[in-house]
């Protein structure tokens, strides 16, 4: 070796460790102490008869020691070294000089293997950091991330995809506590759909607007219950569609506050209902069909207390009852099964005490009672026309009739407690009946 070819030897080591080489540096390599006798130099060269440097120890001006290995045309093949501050690596370079593969253990940096294409551009690479954490990434020409995907330090994997500018498009992960998740983001890096999946094996797909607010999401449970909301620009819950278990299925409609203000479905046992509530989502108006068919109507109070409710049975009654605080009916309104119409007001017990209704034959009928409910007074007509009053006893035995025929004769009747006559005047035509109150229940 001449001394004229020293430097452009010691250039040649440092050009294979330029180019990336020296910035990550991996895997730890044992020093091997010399025995015996030695030879000391700062430099060896290695050339072949042709006088062409095919390999090289060197320690450089930096402190760092580098071992390169060149073809037989001066072109770096390998190099290996270690500099000052403990960072080992190892290269590797294509025929041209250029590096294709690195091997690094920096001393403050991951350690990592790169592979690098034909014109220099990272294309992949994997690092180890020293909180256990690992990843490997795949790069495009222009050297940005287009997949990464590894380990953090808990072991939790996950992958990303990225497009040109390097911002996630698709990323999947597995955490520590077993939940899996798949997200797809926009150009601008906000989420628009994602899949998650919890240990218990709870499912959840959501669909999200531009700002990443949630627009809908799906979740099932492991037992099948299935649940769709719908979400407003702010990411209110505005809208959502159950299906449980047990059979009941719901449609819900919520405020901007999140309160359910509407609701729609089917019982366990296949009954429709519909509530309405309030702006506290008490409900304060609900309907439903029973097993029959049956329709009922229910209207609450503040307190969620009902207060009036509107049945058809199947008999063909329609009955309207409103009741108070105590759950009392204290008014009755309704048509029977036989077409008769009829109102009664009714005391704190529930007893009726004032009541109206329409005979079988459209004649009006009015009935006045006692505390228990026990008819005092009766006024009405007949179909015919002929008005009438009957007065009862305590125990609502009809005791007088007073009232007028078809041809307009006043007639006056009185009875004993029995019913049996006691005294008359009038008309020879007599009205003896009492008017009794149709019930429309």
């Amino acid at each position: 070796m001449t001394h004229k070819n020293i430097p452009l030897t010691i250039a040649m080591i440092t050009a294979a460790f330029l180019g990336g080489f020296a910035a990550q540096l991996l895997n730890p390599l044992q020093a091997i102490a010399a025995q015996g006798q030695s030879i000391k130099a700062q430099q060896f060269v290695l050339t072949d008869e042709s006088g062409r440097t095919r390999a090289a120890l060197a320690l450089t001006s930096d402190n760092a020691v580098k071992l390169g290995f060149f073809d037989e045309h001066g072109k770096p093949q390998s190099a290996i070294g270690g500099g000052p501050d403990d960072t080992h690596g190892i290269g590797f370079y294509d025929a041209t000089g250029r590096l294709r593969g690195m091997v690094s253990t920096p001393t403050n940096a991951p350690t990592g293997l790169g592979l690098y294409d034909q014109n220099g551009i990272s294309r992949a690479g994997l690092t180890v950091r020293n909180d256990g954490s690992a990843n490997f990434g795949c790069y495009d020409p222009q050297g940005q991330a287009r997949l990464l995907l590894g380990t953090n330090a808990e072991g939790q994997p996950a992958i990303s995809l990225r497009d040109e500018g390097g911002k996630p498009r698709m990323a999947m992960s597995i955490s520590t506590e077993g939940q899996t998740a798949l997200g797809l983001y926009d150009q601008t890096g906000f989420a628009r759909a994602a899949t998650l999946v919890s240990a218990d094996g709870t499912a959840r797909h959501g669909i999200y607007g531009n700002a990443g607010a949630a627009s809908a999401e799906l979740t099932t449970t492991p037992g099948g219950a299935t649940e769709l909301g719908l979400y407003d620009a702010e990411g209110n819950a505005r809208a959502k569609l159950s299906a449980e278990n047990d059979g009941q299925s719901r449609l819900t409609f919520n405020d901007i506050e999140g309160n359910p203000r509407a609701a729609i479905g089917t019982k366990a046992d296949g009954t429709p209902a519909l509530g309405l509530q309030d702006q506290l989502g008490n409900t304060r108006i609900a309907a439903a069909l029973d097993l029959q068919g049956t329709p009922g109507i229910n209207l609450y109070d503040q307190n969620a207390q009902g207060r009036a409710s509107w049945n058809l049975d199947d008999t063909g009654a329609a009955i309207l009852s409103i009741v108070d605080q105590t759950q009392i009916p204290r008014l009755v309104l309704g048509v029977n099964e036989a077409g008769q119409p009829g109102l009664s007001l009714r005391g704190t017990e529930g007893e009726k005490r004032i009541a109206m209704a329409l005979s079988e034959q459209s004649a009006p009928r009015f009935l006045f009672a006692n505390a228990e409910g026990i008819p005092q007074i009766a006024l009405g007509s007949e179909a015919d026309g002929a008005p009438g009053m009957t007065f009862y006893s305590t125990e609502g035995t009809a005791l007088s009739v007073l009232g007028v025929t078809p041809e307009d004769k006043p007639i006056i009747v009185f009875k004993d407690k029995d019913g049996q006559l006691i005294w008359r005047a009038g008309h020879t035509q007599t009205m003896q009946q009492d008017f009794a109150l149709p019930d429309p229940q």
